[in-house]
């Protein structure tokens, strides 16, 4: 009997985890320029906001094609990068913001109505160097300001 009501418990607790990452909602839209694409994740609250931010951060760090860039102290290399990156961070900006500029919506559009103050967006851009395709995912969680550079060339 006290067997079974510590398995009880147990289960319990290691499961509740689980039920509360599963009511976590995001709503999202995808948009896509010359430049590269966005994804806008629109989450219901601040710790859902957190929970897919490093869900996401987590996916690029364990992907074997990706490395993380550090944005606090980084390396020579990453910083030249870094500087590639807010070039083609700029131009994608600019692009998106430009009327005369085609957008095109891949997923979405969203519902005014599902669009919140908790956002995530991950951006996708990239560029040829010679004959090297240097390709970056920046991730950003407005709510707390956490901030995550991913680039597919390796960080000596």
């Amino acid at each position: 009997m006290k067997l079974n009501l510590l398995f009880c418990i147990l289960t319990l607790i290691f499961l509740m985890p689980f039920v509360q990452v599963s009511a976590q909602e995001a709503a999202s839209e995808t948009i896509e320029n010359k430049h590269g694409r966005i994804t806008l994740f629109y989450t219901d609250s601040e710790s859902s906001s957190i929970l897919f931010f490093n869900a996401f951060r987590e996916m690029y760090k364990n992907d074997d094609e990706y490395y993380v860039y550090r944005l606090i102290d980084p390396t020579e290399v990453e910083e030249l990068f870094f500087y590639i990156f807010s070039a083609l961070y700029d131009d994608f900006i600019e692009c998106y913001y430009d009327p005369e500029e085609e957008n095109t919506v891949i997923m979405g559009p969203l519902d005014k109505d599902k669009i919140t103050e908790f956002q995530i967006y991950i951006l996708s851009v990239g560029c040829k160097i010679g004959q090297h395709d240097v390709n970056f995912i920046y991730i950003q969680n407005t709510v707390n300001g956490e901030q995550a550079l991913f680039c597919n060339i390796e960080n000596y």
